[in-house]
């Protein structure tokens, strides 16, 4: 049986630098601006697999809107 949808998969800083391929120096400056919501459990930073979505598909919409 699957777990339940409502435990969020959490990624570190490094997996969404990884993923975003983005430097993890920008994917702390966009948490602290709020840019990206994560939140900060013992002292790192956790991301949510949903915020991932969020700012992929952001950027794709953004990009589809920036074409000619």
């Amino acid at each position: 049986m699957q777990e339940k949808e409502t435990q969020a998969e959490a990624y570190t800083v490094n997996q969404v630098s990884e993923i975003l391929n983005m430097s993890t120096r920008t994917i702390k400056a966009h948490l602290y601006s709020g840019e990206i919501r994560g939140v900060k459990i013992g002292g790192h930073w956790r991301i949510t697999r949903r915020e991932i979505d969020r700012l992929l598909s952001d950027s794709v919409a953004e990009a589809a809107t920036d074409e000619p």
